[in-house]
């Protein structure tokens, strides 16, 4: 949690949790929170791939679901965090990817609720799945960080 005073009595308190809900509320906002640019992308990418066949290769639309899930996730990153390439796998997930060079790379796919996820990172190899329950699990989160140089 952002501490926004170094007092302790009950008063200081309140108004340290007071500004802490107002700059989250700001984040969440559409003039505050997520990048418009990568908000912008990520609309164009679900627009593009909510109906059924929108490859003309039988792929499945993309959930509002999974939109949400995404854009909760997205949300949830550093405002100083690279920002991933947007893109749909036509299972009808929704992709996030972070690509440093050939040898620091990793996929993150997102669909009802599971992440699945395949990683490169040096001479190392990373793949998975999580249920999406609370946010970025921590160990994911981390792997993300090294590849994107963090």
């Amino acid at each position: 949690m952002t501490r926004f005073t170094t007092g302790f009595s009950d008063a200081a308190q309140m108004a340290s949790r007071y500004l802490v809900e107002q700059v989250n509320g700001m984040r969440r906002s559409q003039t505050f929170g997520l990048d418009s640019e990568l908000r912008e992308e990520l609309g164009d990418v679900w627009s593009e791939c909510q109906t059924d066949n929108w490859d003309g290769y039988k792929a499945l639309p993309v959930s509002q679901d999974t939109l949400q899930q995404v854009y909760e996730l997205l949300e949830e990153l550093p405002d100083d965090f690279p920002a991933p390439s947007l893109s749909a796998d036509p299972d009808g997930a929704l992709a996030l990817e972070w690509y440093t060079s050939k040898d620091r790379q990793i996929s993150v796919s997102i669909i009802d609720g599971e992440i699945h996820y395949a990683a490169k990172l040096g001479s190392e190899r990373h793949h998975g799945n999580y249920l999406l329950v609370d946010g970025w699990p921590k160990s994911l989160f981390s792997l993300i960080q090294k590849i994107a140089g963090r």
